[in-house]
């Protein structure tokens, strides 16, 4: 066997994944350990075959959004030690619970951007929505936001504060 893999839906979750681990004081390299974004859960079955038991044999780990576990679970179904996490709706969605739309906003305001809030909640599709909504449509409007976020979101929370899902996956190493 050659360490875990965990693998993940996107680039934003691994981002979140590795800055969580450093946020409670994990070394994944040190615990022979990377994260591997799949590029979607459609593609689990395909990351479980290059990095389990039929391919490099590395213990699998993963986390996934609610409406994608099917794949995971397919996936990891004939992995020895195969555990993963299934986040309510999605990572962002957890991160944003965590924090709290107050937690989300001084993120935002601390990264520079509030203006650019600003200006994206008055535009007419946005002005109904609950700031939660706006938030969160937000943080995923721009190309490279999502991931950036990731990061600043797992930093914002501190080790005390992270969702479940996360520090249940980084139990496991």
């Amino acid at each position: 066997m050659t360490g875990t893999v965990i693998l993940v839906e996107g680039e934003s979750d691994r981002v979140a994944l590795e800055a969580a681990a450093r946020v409670l004081g994990l070394d994944l390299a040190g615990r022979d350990a990377r994260v591997v974004s799949l590029g979607g859960a459609m593609n689990a079955r395909r990351g479980a075959a290059a990095f389990g038991a039929r391919g490099e044999g590395a213990r699998l780990l993963g986390l996934c959004d609610r409406l994608e576990e099917r794949y995971f679970r397919e996936a990891l179904a004939d992995e020895a030690d195969a555990a993963y996490e299934v986040c309510v709706e999605d990572l962002e969605d957890e991160l944003m619970r965590a924090l709290g739309a107050n937690g989300v906003l001084r993120v935002i305001e601390a990264d520079g951007l509030a203006g650019k809030l600003r200006t994206f909640s008055a535009q007419p599709a946005q002005r109904e929505w609950s700031l939660e909504r706006r938030l969160r449509r937000f943080v995923g409007t721009t190309a490279g936001r999502k991931i950036r976020y990731a990061r600043l979101l797992v930093e914002a929370a501190g080790p005390e504060g992270l969702p479940g899902p996360l520090v249940r996956l980084l139990g496991r190493l």
